[in-house]
């Protein structure tokens, strides 16, 4: 089983949806696995980016998160 650590939370306002959500984000660590799409609906693929490589247009609340004062390499390994 893996851990988990409270990382931050975002307050997220989509204008055109006139919709409003506080995302809240955690750090999982795993020891073996692979990501599997679970909802294929809502989710179409997993993929991993360099955190200096983030493809764009970003979604909205991680764009937001990296507007905090949280130091996300602290987390890469």
């Amino acid at each position: 089983m893996g851990t988990f650590k409270k990382l931050s939370f975002t307050n997220d306002v989509f204008e055109q949806e006139d919709k409003h959500y506080v995302t809240l984000f955690v750090v999982a660590c795993c020891s073996s696995g692979e990501p599997q799409v679970a909802e294929p609906d809502k989710c179409k693929q997993w993929k991993w980016f360099e955190l200096d490589k983030l493809p764009e247009p970003l979604f909205l609340p991680l764009a937001n998160l990296l507007k905090e004062p949280v130091n996300l390499r602290e987390f890469v390994g």
